[in-house]
Formats: structure tokens, sequence, C-alpha cells
């Protein structure tokens, strides 16, 4: 009877340490499940913030291409600007002159607003000589502080003008009265001459000027986007320095290669210590029973 209840006791321990023993394969199965799970997502999220990176680099380049295609236009439009209005182009097909009228306009920033409404009223240079504030009171298109800075360009053109006509009355008194004064008159309107080329030459500076600002600016901001593409290259090899990691530790680099799938997910210590299972922790694939170590990877 003693032997009897021995012999059960000992049937209850075996039964129980078999219990214990598959519940800690079962746990050890479970364990092993999720970490091959957790470093699928791992290797996923990353595929994920690659892409999307790739598609910021696109999307800056064409930011970059948009900008200087913008400021390419800008200047051809400035040039265009400088060039002389020809008739047609303002006057609608009527026959006027306004080389002196846009000049005007330019030089106080109203050439674009002003020009068009001028025209429609056939105000040529003709009539600028005869202008006066009463009848441009009576233009109701143009605003109140775009008259009072035409008035005052205007108030000096006319004085110019007058003092031009008065030149020229004196330079035929003087051809009249003597030959000798052929001289006199050339030598001032040669000064005159070159003033005007002197004016020409700073207006020319001064857009010269401008393009080159703008140009600079633009560079500047080609070469901050420069850094910013090697800051995030930098970035992208840190983050491939760290691509290959052991999907089972995550401390050694993973060298190891299933056959006949090809992913390379575990170390070399790792897969010795699991050379009984047969399957690969990243595509599950069953019957991959050969791993083979790849060189260069170490």
């Amino acid at each position: 009877m003693k032997f009897f209840f021995f012999f059960l006791s000992c049937f209850q321990r075996i039964k129980k340490k078999k219990k214990i023993m598959h519940a800690y394969i079962t746990y050890k199965y479970i364990l092993k499940k999720i970490t091959i799970q957790e470093g699928y997502k791992r290797s996923t999220v990353k595929q994920k913030g690659r892409g999307k990176k790739d598609k910021r680099g696109q999307e800056k380049r064409k930011e970059s291409e948009e900008r200087a295609e913008k400021n390419r236009q800008e200047r051809e439009e400035r040039k265009k600007k400088g060039k002389k209005v020809t008739n047609k182009e303002t006057s609608g097909g009527h026959n006027l002159h306004v080389e002196k009228l846009t000049e005007g306009l330019k030089s106080i920033g109203l050439l674009d607003s002003c020009l068009g409404i001028f025209v429609q009223h056939r105000i040529d240079d003709d009539v600028l000589p005869f202008l006066n504030e009463a009848s441009l009171s009576e233009i109701k298109e143009i605003a109140l502080g775009d008259k009072v800075k035409f008035l005052q360009w205007l108030k000096q053109y006319q004085s110019n003008l007058l003092l031009q006509q008065q030149q020229q009355q004196q330079q035929q008194q003087l051809l009249q009265q003597a030959g000798n004064g052929k001289n006199d008159n050339t030598s001032t309107s040669s000064k005159d001459n070159a003033k005007a080329d002197n004016d020409e030459k700073k207006k020319d500076d001064d857009n010269e000027e401008e393009d080159e600002e703008v140009e600079a600016a633009a560079d500047e901001d080609e070469k901050e986007e420069e850094q910013e593409e090697e800051g995030e290259e930098e970035e992208e090899e840190e983050e491939n320095d760290n691509e290959e990691d052991c999907v089972c530790c995550y401390e050694r680099n993973a060298n190891m290669v299933f056959i006949p799938c090809g992913h390379v997910s575990m170390c070399e210590e790792c897969t010795k210590a699991k050379e009984s299972d047969n399957i690969c922790p990243i595509c599950n694939q069953p019957g991959t029973g050969y791993k083979t170590y790849r060189a260069g990877l170490a």
C-alpha cells in the first residue's frame, strides 16, 4: 500500500513538472513571436519614414525651381518695362506720342495704373505742355494721391520745357547775330546731352543693382536648401547604418542570410542559439532551414 501511494505521489509530481514545462515553452514561443512582430513593424516604419522624406525632398526641389522661374519672369518683366512703349500698344491704334509721358509716369511709379487712363483721354506728349490742375481734376479714374504726384512731375516737366524753349530761342538769336555763336551753342547742347547720358546711366546702374540683389537673395535661398538637403542625407545615412540590427537581440548587426527567401535579419549568435527553428523572422516562411554567413557585414 505504501508503495502505491509513493508511486501515485511521484506520478503527480511528474505531471506538475510537465505542465510547468509546457507553460514555460508556450511563454517563450509567445515572447519570440512578439519580438519578431515588433522587429517587422520597426522595419516597415523606417521604410515609410524614408518614403516621406523622399517626398519632402521632391516638394522642396519643386518649390526651389518654381521660385527660380518666378525670379526669372520678374527680371524679364522689368526689362520689358524698361523699354520704350510703342504707340500701338498704348494708344489702342491711335497715333499718339507718349514717350515723355511714359518716362514721367515710370519715374514716379504710376506707369501701370495711369498710362491707360491718359491714353483713353487722348493725353500725349503734345498735350502735356497745356495740361493743368483744372483739366486733370476732370479725370475721375485717377486717385487723389496719384494726381498730386503727377502734378508735381508735370510742373517740373513744364518748367524744364520752358527753359529748353528759351535756350533754343537764345541760340537762334545768337546764330543770327554772329557765326561764332555756333560753337557756343554746340558746347551747351553737348553739356545737356552729357547730363542726359549721365542720368540714363544712373538709372541703368540702379536697375542692375536691383537685379543683383534679387539674384543674391535667390542664391542664398538655394544655399540654404542645399544645406537642408545635406542634413537630411546625413540623417538618412545614419538610419541606413542602424537598419541592419538583429531582430532578436537588437544589439549586434544582422549578418546571417536565410535561404531561400534571402532576408538578413539575425546575428550569428542568435542563429546558433536557435538552430532548431527554421522559420524566417521577417516573412515567417517555413522550410528556410539553411542559414549561411553573409561576408562583409560583421
